[in-house]
């Protein structure tokens, strides 16, 4: 089958990119054909003129050293390392476009069946175009396959405005299959929508360990213990956190994600095979993100959640009470979590629960090509 899968637009973040990476694999393993659909923000010079003059102001007054000149929410050298893995295992079938112009071009190849990915993109206030994620490009007379796999609301509550729910509610009613990320969105779906959807998991949690540690050397670093951390929000309370449990474990904190400089001064983000690394190589892994927690499970590496209200909590709690690990995500007082510090999972109950879940997942993914769409 001949397969358009429209992801959230690739950028310099590391969970996102390896969602897509994991159901394009297991897509791609099933004997289908598949054109990645990267859809990037159109061009506004205005915005882009604008940005460059704020940024050579703030180069003249010292606080800025990244690069001046460039359009796009993101720089070329924050994405430098990301890329080698993009050009790695991606390239060959992401079609990068930005206008609807270029869109249609895409659509007279005629697929069999469009797959909209998993990350936030059924959270309005996260894309560009929310009707472009329900597929509103096609037809309403199209005979392709629409199959939604895993995509997230990001929260319990309902964000959209009147006339989103609206024109939302319509195209999901041509939906063949639909699956989302969290339990939660079971019920969005079914309020708001009018439109049945399976819980299943992140496409992360498609491909095993085994998968993953092929892109991997044997080593990361050379300590040979450290505590890992990948942290999106570095707040008060997340720096507290840290420094009680490097004290309590004893142990060197080692930041995997962020903070990466160039001689320039130009922010880096790590390469995917090292941030990989620095989960499977840690002692422990102290996170606020979702797919280093996800990534955290996959390796067995004993860890703990912070809880962020804002950026939303269900997708947290979802996977984890999958694999019975709901104690991992914490949100409160911070000296309570003692008792979880030492690697006291049973990870042998985790993989058999993941394992149960990811088969149903597939299966999923299995029938919404065949004539046995839910």
């Amino acid at each position: 089958m001949k397969i358009a899968l429209i992801i959230f637009r690739i950028g310099p973040s590391h969970g996102s990119i390896l969602q897509t990476y994991a159901l394009y694999t297991v897509l791609k393993r099933m004997g289908h054909s598949v054109t990645i659909f990267d859809r990037q923000p159109g061009l506004d010079l205005k915005s882009t003129f604008i940005g460059c003059v704020s940024r050579i102001k703030h180069r003249l007054i010292g606080d800025y050293y990244g690069p001046v000149f460039y359009s796009g929410d993101y720089s070329r050298k924050s994405m430098a390392h990301i890329n080698g893995f993009i050009n790695k295992y991606l390239a060959k079938d992401v079609e990068s476009f930005r206008s609807a112009k270029a869109l249609q071009r895409l659509l007279k190849n005629r697929y069999d069946a469009y797959i909209v990915g998993s990350d936030q993109t059924w959270r309005p206030k996260y894309v560009y175009d929310i009707y472009y994620y329900f597929l509103g490009f096609l037809p309403i007379h199209s005979k392709a396959k629409r199959i939604a796999y895993a995509p997230s609301f990001g929260v319990d509550d309902w964000e959209y405005d009147e006339i989103q729910t609206m024109r939302c509610k319509e195209l999901a009613q041509l939906f063949d299959a639909i699956s989302v990320r969290e339990q939660s969105g079971v019920a969005l779906c079914k309020k708001y929508l009018d439109k049945d959807a399976v819980h299943v998991l992140d496409p992360t949690l498609l491909l095993k360990r085994e998968d993953y540690e092929t892109l991997l050397p044997y080593r990361s670093f050379d300590e040979e213990h450290y505590i890992a951390y990948s942290v999106l929000d570095d707040s008060e309370k997340t720096q507290e956190v840290l420094e009680f449990i490097r004290l309590e474990l004893k142990l060197p904190l080692r930041r995997i994600n962020k903070s990466s400089f160039n001689e320039r001064g130009n922010n880096v983000e790590p390469a995917i095979e090292d941030w990989l690394m620095g989960i499977r190589d840690a002692d422990f892994i102290v996170t606020d993100s979702f797919h280093a927690t996800v990534f955290s499970i996959i390796f067995n590496r004993p860890f703990l959640t912070i809880g962020n209200r804002g950026r939303g909590l269900s997708r947290f709690s979802s996977i984890l009470n999958f694999v019975g690990l709901h104690d991992r995500l914490f949100l409160g007082d911070y000296s309570n979590s003692q008792p979880l510090l030492s690697d006291n999972i049973d990870w042998d109950i985790v993989n058999q629960r993941l394992d149960i879940h990811r088969q149903l997942s597939i299966k999923f993914i299995e029938n919404s090509m065949s004539q046995k769409a839910v």
